[in-house]
């Protein structure tokens, strides 16, 4: 039996181009940021990773 929470289902989030959404996880904890990221990539979100505010912003405006 496929479980019911598998990405599987979920449609597809990109933007009108096709390009995939973008997400910047910020989080000064190394765990939480990988295990958010990693299912924001299994929805197939294009993620960032940043440690704290300043890094954030950096990459924001990059």
């Amino acid at each position: 039996m496929a479980s019911p929470y598998t990405t599987s289902r979920l449609p597809a989030l990109t933007h009108p181009d096709g390009s995939p959404i973008r997400a910047l996880v910020v989080d000064d904890e190394p765990s939480l940021s990988e295990l958010m990221s990693m299912g924001l990539r299994m929805a197939g979100w294009a993620v960032a990773v940043a440690e704290d505010g300043p890094s954030a912003v950096n990459q924001a405006r990059g």
